[in-house]
């Protein structure tokens, strides 16, 4: 967590590293309108994160600067999947913090790069003393509770392996894919339910085909079976699964018989004791579906769907976004909490099925919530419903469309926090203009799971701009939610 802030804002930044898969929040306070030192300083662009990355030499192993490199050099997939349970728990944690101080000191490096472009430094830069070359202190690093078999949620691609044969796991290299076997991060559960598909789509043959169909393949348009996503919550022993498949050389008849002959193997297996709901989903598209692209039920009902986070029964539908580290988010959850100030309002900014905010909830005065997916939206709906949180209120939009109007109806509160959880790719700049061009937003906790995604944001909410007022970064948090 990072904590950004003016004199009187605060933002709170949360980023997760993708090398070593840890989560990072910054604090971020909102400059004054006190102007700025505008006399020209020289700064030092010499990185200490860059030289490491690219200077061929790693603590990491060997001359591997990248995770990128890593799984270059990998030759299993649990090399690929998890290349860092190898070594100690203790030892991760220590590698993780350590790319966590190089992440601050870059930032620094890069607010001090643009601030020398302007020619405008920032009071608070100049605050700081000879030695600093952090953006920020790193508060603490906390260890993930359950360090094995923790992930709730995967998505396994269907392909062929080195034997060209049709199987149900994870990428080992360009067009090979292997079973996840020897992952410490995936449970057995999902195990035995990728195998269990691995062998029905080997041997099941449609009416109107001679033998059994090929899995698809992206760069020619063709084959039909595409992904199995599995989600299984440990804390409430529950799940879905969801097989996707291309439907464009099946007819109605394949259609039927693949519901009826898949939900009956099934329902005899064994595998569907982990799971409550079977569904299928049809994308004949050529890229990764969207995020409300329809699924069908053939099995079970996937409103019986949930987990439990801190105490609260979180409804999940298939598709929607949940934290694939349960006992990692709350971790998590619990250092959002204790960020928020009683009697605010937040902004649950890319609330997806509304957890942050509604664990928040009985802290602050209200929360609102906003995504841009309906089956999201419909999910923090019911939650909110099932938790009795009646100071909460969910919002179908785009976050810079929707915040001149939550603004409008909120002029008088003053107090107001955005809590953002966006995908990997980070937030989006326009709403990072949105968030600083209102000045009732005093603090922002911003959870990101990638590297250059917080460099970038953090940029953006801390470099001067002549129209809004800047914050800056006051502490940072890190939560390890994927060990090894």
């Amino acid at each position: 967590l990072f904590t950004l802030k003016t004199h009187n804002r605060i933002q709170m930044f949360n980023a997760s590293l993708r090398s070593i898969s840890s989560f990072r929040s910054l604090c971020i306070e909102r400059q004054d309108r006190c102007p700025p030192s505008h006399h020209h300083q020289s700064f030092s662009t010499s990185s200490p994160f860059l030289s490491k990355r690219w200077s061929g030499k790693s603590k990491y192993r060997g001359n591997i600067t990248t995770l990128d490199d890593l799984e270059r050099k990998t030759t299993t997939i649990k090399d690929k999947i998890c290349p860092l349970q190898g070594l100690k728990y203790e030892d991760q944690l220590i590698k993780k913090k350590e790319r966590a101080h190089q992440t601050l000191k870059q930032i620094l490096i890069r607010i001090k790069e643009e601030s020398r472009k302007r020619k405008i430094i920032p009071q608070w830069i100049n605050e700081k003393k000879e030695g600093e070359d952090e953006i920020c202190s790193l508060d603490s690093i906390i260890p993930s509770p359950i360090q094995n078999y923790y992930r709730n949620a995967c998505q396994f691609t269907v392909g062929i392996n080195l034997n060209k044969e049709l199987t149900v796991g994870f990428v080992l290299e360009r067009g090979i894919i292997e079973e996840a076997v020897g992952c410490l991060n995936i449970p057995d559960e999902m195990i035995q339910i990728a195998k269990f598909f691995q062998n029905f789509l080997r041997s099941y043959t449609f009416p109107t085909q001679s033998e059994p169909s090929k899995s698809y393949d992206m760069s020619k348009n063709v084959g039909v079976w595409r992904m199995l996503d599995i989600r299984y919550y440990a804390n409430s022993k529950r799940g879905n699964v969801m097989l996707q498949l291309c439907t464009t050389l099946l007819n109605e008849g394949d259609w039927e018989d693949l519901q009826f002959k898949l939900s009956s193997e099934w329902d005899k297996s064994d595998c569907s004791r982990f799971s409550n709901c079977l569904l299928l989903q049809k994308y004949d598209g050529v890229s990764v579906a969207p995020l409300d692209t329809p699924q069908q039920v053939i099995w079970g009902g996937e409103d019986q769907i949930f987990e439990s986070i801190l105490g609260k029964k979180f409804f999940v539908k298939p598709g929607s976004f949940f934290q694939p580290n349960s006992s990692g988010a709350e971790e998590l959850f619990k250092l959002v909490e204790q960020n928020c100030d009683a009697n605010s309002i937040v902004l649950d900014v890319c609330c997806g099925t509304g957890t942050i905010g509604q664990i928040v909830s009985n802290k602050v005065n209200r929360v609102i919530g906003i995504d841009i997916s309906q089956s999201s939206i419909e999910s923090a709906e019911k939650n909110k419903l099932e938790n009795k949180t009646n100071n909460a209120t969910y919002i179908c939009s785009p976050v810079e469309k929707s915040l001149s109007e939550i603004f409008y109806k909120h002029e008088n509160n003053t107090n107001v926090i955005a809590i953002l959880d966006p995908p990997r790719a980070g937030v989006h700049k326009s709403v990072i203009t949105a968030i600083r061009g209102h000045r009732q937003i005093k603090k922002v906790i911003l959870i990101s799971c990638d590297d250059p995604g917080a460099v970038k944001n953090s940029l953006e909410l801390c470099r001067y701009s002549s129209k809004t007022e800047p914050f800056r970064m006051v502490k940072s948090f890190c939560v390890d939610m994927f060990p090894h």
